[in-house]
């Protein structure tokens, strides 16, 4: 009987957990991506139309997936000056173009980066403490990169520049998969 209960109270928690995740997409539902994000609790998703987007987004204490509808060649997110994780864990961001953006900063969070293009920008990516950070997938082109930057899995990484002040992914934590 006790293990009848238990496989009850576990399905009712899968369902109920599934039932209040929500898609918020922008900008039908959310004028802004930033507004989006406000908008989510843990386990929603931010789905972002295609098209030109320049804003600076921070994500903190929220377990979210922050996706582009229709692809990093569609969906670009252009001159923001950093985007910003902090104490977030399972954050999820795929699919989107950055141009001239500054900075993914992770801090004490849990965060991959999949599906994803970087063109002209400087410090790329970088995980700062505790920050788990994974990327799969991704471009990096024409960015400001420091000789740490070399070939992961199925990441391309063309005509970076390589300056000792700047870094293409920057890893300070001991977490990190490219």
């Amino acid at each position: 009987m006790k293990r009848y209960h238990a496989l009850l109270v576990g399905t009712v928690l899968v369902l109920c957990s599934s039932v209040y995740a929500a898609t918020i997409h922008v900008p039908a539902d959310q004028p802004t991506i930033q507004a989006g994000i406000n908008a989510a609790i843990d386990g929603d998703t931010v789905l972002v139309a295609a098209g030109i987007y320049s804003e600076a987004l921070t994500v903190q204490d929220k377990n979210i997936a922050l996706l582009s509808e229709n692809g990093a060649e569609q969906t670009i997110l252009t001159g923001i000056g950093r985007m910003i994780i902090q104490q977030s864990t399972g954050v999820v961001i795929d699919g989107f173009r950055f141009i001239n953006a500054s900075t993914i900063g992770v801090s004490t969070g849990d965060v991959t980066i999949r599906n994803c293009q970087f063109f002209l920008a400087d410090n790329v990516i970088v995980g700062y403490d505790d920050a788990t950070v994974r990327v799969y997938r991704c471009l990096f082109k024409n960015n400001l990169a420091n000789p740490i930057v070399t070939t992961g899995p199925n990441c391309e990484f063309i005509n970076n520049t390589v300056d000792a002040s700047a870094r293409g992914i920057a890893i300070y934590g001991p977490n990190a998969v490219i």
